[in-house]
């Protein structure tokens, strides 16, 4: 009986032993617990159930892999066989539904969707969105904007604002003066950066013109709609510049008819405005392309000069991956960065551009800046005031700026590269309160510039490119130009001046060719030939001046003033003030507040393209100025033209540009009060031209 037993026994175990080792014909595997823990995005709507899949299920969306809710996150643990490589995804399920899984950035990101089971794992994910599933943010709320918030701008002078039955009747009357006058509602406070479009249900008179505007913040917009005496909507979709808008404005009879002189009255009833608003797209990693060119200046407004125009150039030239930055302070000497850097201050504005457009952002340390791309050159420069003062030339100074840029700069790119922008000498008629320093003269404040290069920076340990944007300039002067190359008499004037030093900078930098580079719309075709002159020759001979071969202006030259008209001044000068095309609230106003200051100016009418047709001569006589004011619309501008001391100018297709109206301010050059007797004499030294008929 207990050899049977025995017997049985191992019969048994024998038996037991070969269900464990092949249970349906295989060896039981060990397993390991994973556990999933992943952040998902906020969706539209609040109803999703979220799976995880993939080779541990045979790629197939279970409802046995349901993920719980937990805190901030969703889980779950899942045993796999030790040692398996466990790929990934994650899906919305719906019983008898399609499921939707999540959308992979690119192929490469598979790679973050494997683990390896060799032992107990807890694996940390985040979704970005899924496939065909809308994010809570790209669901935009509606807001109504007709409310009783909206007030006239003219303090009620103007507009008259009545609501009857959920509807807002606008009538209005309009003086001579008052024909920009309009009404303004401020935009919510949590609105601002979100939007998205505003629609305007409205009746309006036949054939009038209704602006619609968003403004204030970063930017504005407006845009333009004819009414048509029934019932119509319209619908502005915001752009990225105009995000942050603080208020709404609407304007009635925009055209011209109607405008100055003659009263003009109207009515427009709005039934609704209707805003929507959404979160803004998260900024987007930056990534390089395969052609990059990555500049950072440690400078002041002259390397904002030397490199404002820069990035088409350089786009021109071929470069698909383009970053132009400037740590800004003005003023800003070679000593006080030292100072910034030492203290890691936080005093600098960060302009940047990026994609063609310049963004600035204030409160920067030079690290932050130094840290955030991948430089291949960075620059630096010696404050105007001390350009040509070798003595403020401090070898270790500079030395130690390039030292520390070095040290945080070569962690992204051990091939950094350092420049030094040799700058400019002011303008001869300058008032900068540094010219003295140089005994008011122009040329002894260049070879100042030039001595201090030579004898400094070209010695320093370092070995900085030289950008000769200062001999460039001296080049550019030895032109028909002459010495107008400043908007004020230091700073570069905004199209050919800064023009020339970029195409400088762009020479230097690359090595290229700038022949076929192009220029932007504010510099004359006639002019674009002397810039490219100018900067090429600097870079052949940096340390002197190279004279021009465009000495003569043939379109001036051929003007005969005989065959013209002079236009009395009583047709066009209105008397003392200025026009200030970028003033927030009177850009298309003359101002004059009776100040010494305003009186410091006399300025016309509003010219048209019928007052000054194509043809006219605009003349000024030495020691004195005027700037031509542009708008390109009825509304403040994004940009102002300097002063120009040029004796003649041709009125031209291109000097209209897309300009609507033009006006002068006139001054003496170097200031002073413009009244009475010293008012008859600087009209005496402006005059107009016009065709005859």
């Amino acid at each position: 009986m207990k050899k049977l037993f025995l017997v049985f026994f191992s019969f048994l175990l024998l038996f037991t032993l070969v269900v464990c080792k092949n249970g349906n014909g295989g060896e039981v595997k060990e397993k390991r617990k994973i556990t999933f823990n992943v952040q998902m995005p906020k969706l539209e709507g609040d109803d999703y159930t979220f799976v995880v899949y993939g080779s541990f299920s045979n790629w197939e969306v279970n409802p046995k892999y349901i993920l719980a809710e937990q805190d901030d996150h969703y889980t779950i643990t899942v045993n796999v066989e030790k040692d398996s490589v466990v790929e990934y995804k994650y899906a919305i399920y719906e019983a008898g539904e399609d499921s939707m899984e999540e959308a992979m950035l690119d192929g490469s990101d598979m790679e973050k969707r494997k683990v390896t089971a060799d032992e107990d794992k807890t694996v940390n994910d985040t979704v970005e969105r899924f496939k065909g599933v809308n994010l809570a943010s790209e669901v935009p709320e509606v807001r109504q904007l007709l409310d009783n918030t909206f007030y006239d701008n003219d303090h009620g002078n103007v507009h008259t604002i009545n609501y009857q039955e959920g509807a807002m009747i606008v009538t209005y009357s309009k003086k001579e003066n008052n024909n920009w006058s309009c009404i303004i509602r401020q935009l919510d406070e949590d609105m601002r950066g979100k939007l998205h479009t505003i629609t305007f249900k409205f009746v309006g008179e036949k054939g009038v013109e209704y602006l619609f505007k968003v403004e204030g913040g970063d930017g504005a917009q407006e845009e333009t709609v004819l009414g048509t005496g029934v019932y119509q909507e319209y619908t502005m979709t915001i752009v990225d510049t105009a995000r942050n808008s603080t208020r709404l404005v609407i304007f009635g009879h925009r055209g011209l008819a109607g405008t100055l002189d003659n009263p003009v009255t109207g009515s427009y009833t709005i039934l609704s405005i209707e805003a929507t608003i959404k979160e803004p797209e998260p900024e987007k990693p930056y990534v390089p392309g395969e052609n990059p060119i990555h500049i950072l200046a440690i400078g002041n407004s002259f390397s904002d000069d030397g490199l404002w125009l820069i990035y088409n150039i350089l786009a021109d030239l071929g470069y698909d991956d383009i970053i132009v930055a400037n740590l800004y302070i003005g003023g800003c000497s070679v000593e006080a960065h030292k100072n910034n850097l030492q203290k890691d201050s936080p005093a600098y504005t960060y302009r940047v551009n990026k994609n063609g457009t310049w963004i600035s952002k204030d409160g920067f340390k030079a690290s932050t800046a130094l840290e955030a791309e991948k430089w291949d050159f960075i620059s630096l420069q010696q404050a105007s005031n001390y350009s040509g003062l070798v003595n403020y030339y401090v070898d270790a100074d500079i030395s130690y700026i390039y030292s520390y840029a070095k040290e945080i700069a070569e962690v992204k790119n051990p091939d950094v590269k350092f420049v030094w922008q040799m700058t400019w000498a002011y303008q001869q008629n300058s008032t900068h309160s540094a010219f003295p320093n140089y005994g008011s003269n122009q040329m002894t404040m260049y070879n100042g510039i030039l001595t201090a290069t030579q004898q400094v920076i070209a010695n320093n340990q370092f070995h900085p490119i030289i950008v000769p944007s200062g001999t460039a300039i001296q080049n550019l002067r030895t032109t028909f130009i002459g010495d107008n190359v400043t908007r004020d008499g230091y700073h570069l004037n905004e199209a050919f001046g800064r023009y020339t030093a970029a195409l400088t900078w762009a020479i230097k930098l690359t090595g290229k060719d700038i022949s076929e580079v192009s220029a932007p719309p504010s510099v004359a075709s006639k002019l674009v030939p002397l810039c490219k002159e100018s900067a090429k020759n600097a870079c052949l001979k940096p340390f002197e001046i190279t004279e021009s071969e465009y000495k003569v202006d043939e379109e001036i030259a051929a003007i005969n003033l005989d065959d013209l008209i002079l236009l009395d001044s009583q047709y066009y000068i209105l008397g003392n003030g200025y026009y200030n095309s970028q003033d927030s609230s009177k850009f298309l106003q003359r101002i004059n507040d009776g100040s010494d200051f305003c009186n410091g100016f006399i300025t016309t009418k509003l010219f048209t393209k019928n007052d000054l047709p194509i043809g006219s001569v605009i003349v000024v006589d030495s020691g004195y100025q005027y700037r031509p004011e542009g708008w390109i619309d009825e509304a403040k501008q994004t940009s102002r033209n300097g002063n120009t001391t040029e004796e003649k100018v041709l009125v031209t297709e291109e000097w209209w540009a897309n300009y609507i109206y033009r006006a002068f301010n006139i001054s003496k050059v170097g200031g002073g009060v413009l009244t009475g007797d010293a008012y008859t004499e600087a009209l005496s030294h402006f005059k107009i031209y016009i065709p005859k008929q």
